[in-house]
């Protein structure tokens, strides 16, 4: 039994009627978001596939100004392919230290899904 002194029962806000409404669209606007990600993701992923298999012609091939206004160089598809496989190494390595550090890491079942 709740004594006086404690107050009304706490509700929770998500009880509300009108906050139905509000919870509904944020959702579906986080969905929406999350669907046009996916969508861009997929395509980088098609587009750096096609590159994987360029000849070496296309491999050979300058791309100018690259990296950021104030220190921009010229470097080849292939220099460039290789610095995102290591970019992307980088920073799964880190996913797999935090996992490891949150006691999500190496899964239960063994091997190395995510």
């Amino acid at each position: 039994m709740r004594s006086a002194a404690a107050g009304p029962a706490a509700r929770n806000p998500a009880e509300k009627s009108d906050w139905k409404p509000l919870l509904a669209e944020l959702h579906l606007a986080a969905l929406n978001r999350a669907k046009k990600e996916e969508k861009i993701s997929v395509d980088l992923l098609a587009r750096l596939a096609r590159l994987a298999e360029s000849d070496a012609a296309e491999l050979a091939r300058i791309v100018h100004s690259v990296g950021s206004p104030q220190s921009s160089r010229d470097s080849t598809v292939h220099a460039m392919l290789w610095q995102i496989a290591m970019h992307n190494s980088y920073h799964a390595g880190q996913i797999a230290l935090l996992r490891r550090q949150a006691g999500a890491w190496p899964p239960e079942r063994g091997g190395d899904t995510w």
